[in-house]
């Protein structure tokens, strides 16, 4: 009776973790506290252990934690990067807590999906109310307040940035849900694509540019390879005329979402200005600051503590001082920059080789979420913000734990 409440409790604090990922921190450290006291308390370490010594996999989740200390000995600001540890510490806790923990079963591992998909729905239903409190009532309707409105949506609870990782993440997460289940009512298909269809809506509006990228990418992935198996190459190719030309209507629309865009994909990489407040330079900016930073320390980068010193004084150097509060915008060249080419080539493995065996055997939800995090990685530290961490160590250890579970070893022997 003992071991199954500590099982159930270890159970429903996935579940109450897993909605709170949307909403403020305290909450989601609460419950990571929480889990991790259940975690000590639960089963006898010999049994973790083995576990452990299951998902071969850990060793390399647990890496990105390690080299982040390694950093530490070759670091100026000790207490910086002390904080620094301290904000990551999820990349080694939930590998450890979750992969050394029973799978859970079909049906709770559901549950988690759609507690988080809960979460989401319920931070984007709370942020549209706070926008239009913000911006319809408070003040006039107007063109550039609706650009602002679509904007605000996100920002109650985290950048839109990172919003839309979790939306399009939710929009995975339903479409699998739908799709395992074997006898599926008028009422599921319905509620399914409202669903979708909203959060889908949302994820464009709202202007998180490169996860809308990514959720098209995928979506019309997951099309061809419909069509593919079900019906002739002559569908497949209406399919792609019928996008083509849906995109064609879309970038005639005017829409505020679809300009903003525009914005993002035509950045002049010629004359970047010292000015904050001009998009082009706040993307390419940060990356001539970078790329010149890792060229000087290609090799073991700067450590963990000085990536934001050594991008300072190369913004100062390239006479872009405006500029000096931007991070690289990009996960590669961050890690490039702070570990060097063997930090870099370490964070590559650790989304590589589970996408690779996550496609071999057909794991196409957490393909997906790796796809996300990598294509998300090209415009933007994912890790160095905590709802990224938060987002990538926990559900990077769940899909781990129920997909990967007895086939890593079974790769390395084939």
């Amino acid at each position: 009776m003992l071991q199954n409440l500590k099982a159930n409790a270890y159970y429903y604090t996935l579940l109450l973790l897993s909605f709170s990922l949307p909403f403020p921190i305290l909450i989601t450290n609460i419950l990571i506290i929480l889990l991790t006291l259940i975690w000590i308390i639960r089963s006898n370490f010999v049994v973790k252990i083995s576990l452990l010594k299951e998902h071969k996999i850990s060793i390399l989740f647990f890496s990105l934690f390690f080299v982040s200390c390694i950093g530490l000995l070759y670091s100026d600001n000790l207490a910086w990067g002390l904080f620094k540890i301290e904000k990551i510490l999820t990349l080694f806790l939930f590998p450890l807590i979750i992969l050394s923990s029973p799978r859970l079963s079909e049906k709770q591992f559901g549950n988690v999906l759609k507690a988080f998909v809960a979460g989401v729905l319920l931070a984007a239903v709370i942020g549209i109310g706070n926008a239009l409190y913000k911006r319809f009532i408070l003040k006039n309707l107007s063109e550039f307040e609706l650009n602002n409105f679509y904007i605000e949506i996100p920002h109650l609870f985290m950048s839109h940035v990172y919003f839309g990782l979790y939306m399009v993440l939710a929009i995975y997460m339903l479409i699998f849900l739908f799709l395992k289940q074997k006898e599926k009512s008028r009422f599921q298909k319905l509620l399914t694509s409202v669903l979708v269809s909203f959060l889908y809506v949302l994820v464009f509006t709202s202007g998180s540019f490169m996860s809308f990228i990514v959720l098209v990418l995928s979506t019309g992935l997951l099309v061809c390879y419909f069509l593919y198996e079900h019906f002739k190459l002559t569908y497949i190719v209406i399919a792609l005329l019928v996008v083509v030309g849906a995109a064609g209507l879309l970038i005639n629309s005017g829409h505020p979402s679809l300009n903003r865009y525009k914005q993002r994909i035509f950045l002049s990489f010629d004359n970047v200005e010292n000015d904050q407040y001009n998009y082009s330079s706040n993307r390419v900016g940060p990356l001539v600051a970078g790329f010149s930073v890792a060229k000087d320390n290609w090799l073991w980068g700067v450590g963990t503590s000085d990536t934001e010193k050594a991008m300072e004084a190369s913004y100062i150097e390239h006479g872009l001082d405006q500029l000096i509060h931007l991070n690289t915008h990009n996960q590669y060249l961050d890690f490039l920059i702070t570990f060097g080419i063997f930090g870099l080539a370490l964070y590559l493995l650790t989304l590589l080789y589970p996408l690779y065996i996550s496609i071999k055997y057909k794991y196409y939800l957490y393909t997906f979420f790796l796809i996300l995090i990598l294509i998300s990685g090209i415009t933007e530290n994912i890790l160095a913000s905590n709802k990224g961490i938060l987002l990538y160590a926990l559900f990077n250890s769940i899909f781990a734990s129920q997909f990967l579970y007895g086939k890593t070893s079974n790769a390395e022997n084939t």
